[in-house]
């Protein structure tokens, strides 16, 4: 459980060296450099196949225990919306004082009452916009907690494992096969495609696939070559399709390519599979395992959901205020990102280098003060 951990940490720094990008390449050279910080979506998918993984299992060690229901929805809304809440709650006290041009302000109704329900990911699929900074994380949760309103019922339901797995493939199936065709010949909206329930899927079901198969007797060491072969083929496979994309469209291109939000999900989330299983068996992998145990990387794993939630605020913060890439006519940092060399990114480096410790200290203190005394609960 350790390594795992360890995993949790390696996908929440990935989605911060993400998000702390706060410039444009300005050359294929840069776009280069960058292209490895700018695959964000791996972080969450090794979220969505960590999650399906640890969930599913619960679920089945618990299918026969009494009030599992209520106490598997009882658990799942302490662990996710006292934080949450405070986040939204947070959010709009900061839009009372500021004009009616926010991004709050503009929000409709329906907008609004999504992001309190959990549906704010359809909201901003049919906006094809994040909508409101802050809250642009809020997808990823809405998703995952869709999907846990149904996905108990099945596995509680489906007794038995041959079949639950076959449900389990059938689901990623079909969110590939929907990712697919949204992108090649519906021509989806990028950010519908990136996050809407049904597109997002594949990468939980394989979690949960996972979880089913070792309850099954599947031995990750007696596959331990298969397994492997699978992570460096569509690891390699997945990064080289969305490197070759990206170069492709040069610098200004989009962010997640076609490839990505096309096969290059799945495959990613296949790789991040096989890594799972061998994460989890103590002769799987050990080296692998020791570099996952490490103590600080446990650390960001360890207080992840509060640095995902808080993360948007912390590196506006920083950037618009003290540290960023330029001032403008309404103010600006204190501090301007300097080129050097005709580059910024040694002051990007920089700025990165000051945001994440100070991510992790504001979700350590957010674990210690909100989520603790819920999960105590």
């Amino acid at each position: 459980m350790a390594a795992l951990d360890g995993l949790r940490g390696v996908a929440i720094l990935w989605v911060l060296l993400h998000q702390l990008v706060v410039i444009e390449p300005s050359s294929s050279l840069e776009l280069a450099l960058l292209w490895p910080l700018q695959l964000g979506w791996v972080g969450v998918t090794l979220f969505f196949v960590l999650s399906g993984y640890l969930i599913t299992g619960v679920l089945l060690d618990t299918r026969d225990a009494p009030h599992r229901v209520s106490s598997f929805y009882a658990r799942r809304s302490l662990r996710v919306l006292p934080l949450y809440w405070l986040l939204l709650t947070g959010v709009w006290a900061m839009s009372l004082g500021s004009s009616s041009s926010s991004e709050v302000a503009q929000l409709s109704a329906p907008q609004t009452a999504s992001f309190w329900v959990l549906l704010g990911n359809w909201a901003q699929a049919e906006a094809g916009s994040y909508l409101v900074g802050p809250l642009a994380p809020t997808w990823s949760v809405a998703i995952e907690e869709q999907f846990y309103l149904v996905w108990p019922l099945v596995v509680w339901s489906v007794r038995d494992l041959g079949a639950l797995s076959r449900v389990c493939i059938a689901v990623v199936g079909l969110s590939c096969a929907t990712r697919l065709a949204g992108c090649y010949w519906w021509e989806w909206d990028a950010v519908a495609l990136y996050v809407l329930t049904p597109t997002r899927l594949d990468a939980l079901a394989l979690g949960a696939l996972a979880a089913v198969a070792v309850r099954s007797g599947y031995s990750p060491m007696a596959h331990r070559g298969w397994l492997v072969a699978s992570l460096a083929l569509c690891g390699a496979g997945a990064a080289a399709g969305d490197l070759a994309a990206a170069l492709a469209a040069g610098p200004g291109g989009p962010v997640v390519t076609d490839w990505s939000l096309g096969p290059g999900m799945t495959l990613g989330a296949l790789a991040a599979t096989a890594l799972v299983l061998l994460l989890i068996d103590a002769g799987g992998a050990p080296g692998l395992r020791r570099i996952f145990e490490a103590r600080w990387l446990r650390s960001f794993g360890k207080y992840s959901y509060g640095i995902y939630l808080t993360h948007g605020p912390v590196r506006a913060a920083v950037r618009d205020l003290l540290y960023g890439p330029a001032r403008n006519e309404s103010g600006g940092p204190l501090v301007s990102f300097p080129e050097v060399g005709g580059s910024m990114l040694p002051a990007l480096a920089l700025y990165i280098t000051l945001c994440v410790p100070l991510c992790w200290l504001v979700g350590r203190v957010s674990y210690y003060v909100v989520e603790r005394p819920f999960l105590r609960m």
